[in-house]
């Protein structure tokens, strides 16, 4: 019996960070900003980047 199955179709895993909330405060407003890589809360006003969770600017 020939083993067909073995060989499964590798679908292309897309590992961007899409956060649902901010890890600083849990609120849903979130902003992206694609030219720098990085994230702002409408609540708190912190920005972040991708991966890192670094502070970039405390209000």
């Amino acid at each position: 019996m020939p083993d067909n199955h073995t060989h499964l179709t590798q679908k292309k895993i897309n590992n961007t960070y899409k956060p649902k909330t901010c890890p600083f405060c849990n609120y849903y407003g979130i902003v992206r900003y694609p030219k720098e890589k990085s994230w702002s809360c409408n609540q708190c006003g912190r920005m972040w980047k991708n991966f890192q969770l670094t502070v970039v600017s405390i209000p």
